[in-house]
């Protein structure tokens, strides 16, 4: 997979992988990706304990 970000944000995850946070660019992508699937799952959870 290949993805095309501006020069901001190419600059500010290239940091993150500098500062130590993340070891790769793919290591810090695939933590968003984790990060909204849980985001989602909560979502999802909330609208059903609504409508109990």
């Amino acid at each position: 997979m290949n993805i095309s970000l501006p020069d901001s944000m190419k600059v500010y995850v290239e940091e993150q992988v500098a500062s130590g946070s993340y070891s790769s660019v793919s290591e810090y992508f695939c933590e968003l990706v984790r990060l909204d699937q849980k985001r989602k799952a909560q979502e999802v959870s909330k609208v059903c304990c609504w409508r109990v």
